[in-house]
């Protein structure tokens, strides 16, 4: 076959895996039960078709079925709402829409993740790990930031996988409408643990004392500090960093004496010389008490778990999306068109044990021969492995997965 002939072959491909593709998700839409807002004619509307040039905003809706009426007949790559409520939600600009407040929405993804891409492409089970990262950060940032700290109810709140490779996270308490962009980063900041003052966080328990050298005492008073860490019940991130530290120290109880240090040398700025000396109790709160310098101050042992314990228990959203009062969003039950999955609308419980990869996919069986773009692995039930230029037969659900990613095409018949 010439040059010509094969680029031409190429673009039929395309043509055809996107027909196909879009035909696939008109029908989805002309039966699934859609998920909308609270408030949706109040919404601007988003779509983007899948030639993927410009997304098509300034839509309303006047019902649920008009909605799903759009939705079955263009059968669009990606649904967005927006986190905004407008008096003219279909306004051209946003300065006509009228503004009347915005949900707070967190935006928790994989791709922000070091290395994901390297992961992803050479791990069969390389998503469901990076998932399980994020999984980890949306069940700590609604638990013990939302409805901890910040006592949200549990019923203003919605989470849903993105369909994607993350979660979002919905606040739609009356009290969080009209925080402006600022407040919103501010919020970011705080979960984020930016601008933590590390000594902030432990108990210091100062005390005066005569100035001692070479074993003379003299008149002169200093202070001494004596850091130790808060009750675990303690509010915000005192709370937080106690509970972390005591349950790192608590498990170092059990282990043998090489494993302790080989875990406190884990640790960033802990030398095996420091570990050395550390010793272990089965009292927590005494073990990091007696890690203080002589004087007092903050040991480097210390600091270092305290670093630590900031770094492990931040989440870290998308800061953009939550500051941005007229963000759109992707609509719940809706099709990720990069994978093929649903917006899964989760509690906090199944939140926990969410399998994307199994749970999220809503085409079916039958085989479909797809051709290899390039070369990837993805675990669906098995692991399948795609070479590139080959032509294999796989379930349709993976074949749509693939194609979506833009990793396969759908082949023509010869």
């Amino acid at each position: 076959m010439s040059l010509v002939g094969e680029k031409e072959r190429a673009h039929l491909e395309i043509t055809k895996t996107q027909n196909f593709l879009k035909e696939k998700f008109r029908n989805y839409y002309s039966s699934v039960k859609l998920k909308t807002p609270p408030r949706f004619t109040s919404r601007e509307w988003g779509f983007l078709g899948w030639s993927g040039k410009l997304m098509n905003r300034h839509q309303s809706f006047r019902s649920k079925k008009d909605l799903q009426s759009y939705l079955s007949k263009y059968g669009p790559k990606h649904a967005y709402h927006s986190v905004a409520y407008y008096s003219i939600p279909n306004a051209p600009t946003m300065k006509d829409k009228s503004w009347q407040g915005a949900d707070l929405i967190f935006d928790l993804d994989a791709d922000h993740i070091p290395n994901a891409k390297q992961v992803l492409s050479s791990d069969p089970d390389g998503f469901q790990k990076l998932m399980k990262t994020i999984q980890d950060q949306t069940y700590r940032l609604v638990n013990d930031f939302l409805l901890g700290d910040m006592a949200f109810d549990i019923k203003d709140l919605m989470i849903t996988f993105s369909g994607g490779r993350g979660y979002h996270v919905h606040i739609r308490d009356a009290s969080v409408l009209n925080l402006s962009s600022s407040a919103r980063r501010d919020i970011v900041d705080y979960v984020t643990g930016q601008g933590l003052i590390r000594t902030n966080l432990l108990k210091d328990s100062s005390h005066m004392a005569n100035l001692k050298s070479k074993g003379i005492e003299y008149s002169k008073k200093i202070t001494i500090s004596n850091f130790s860490l808060y009750d675990q019940n303690a509010p915000g991130w005192q709370g937080h960093i106690s509970r972390h530290i005591n349950d790192f120290l608590n498990n170092l109880s059990t282990l043998d004496r090489k494993s302790q240090i080989n875990n406190l040398v884990a640790i960033n700025g802990i030398t095996p010389s420091m570990a050395n000396k550390i010793k272990i109790s089965d009292n927590s709160s005494l073990t990091f008490r007696n890690m203080s310098r002589k004087n007092g101050e903050l040991s480097k042992a210390q600091s270092s778990l305290v670093n630590m314990a900031v770094q492990q228990q931040s989440v870290f959203p998308d800061e953009p999306v939550t500051g941005d009062t007229h963000r759109l969003i992707r609509l719940p039950n809706s099709l990720h068109g990069g994978s093929g999955m649903s917006v899964v609308e989760l509690d906090l419980e199944t939140l926990k044990t969410f399998i994307p990869l199994e749970e999220a996919t809503v085409f079916g069986d039958s085989m479909i021969n797809i051709k290899a773009l390039r070369s990837s692995k993805i675990k669906m039930g098995k692991v399948y492995n795609l070479k590139e230029g080959e032509v294999t037969s796989v379930p349709e659900k993976v074949g749509i997965y693939f194609m979506c990613r833009g990793l396969a095409s759908l082949t023509l018949k010869t």
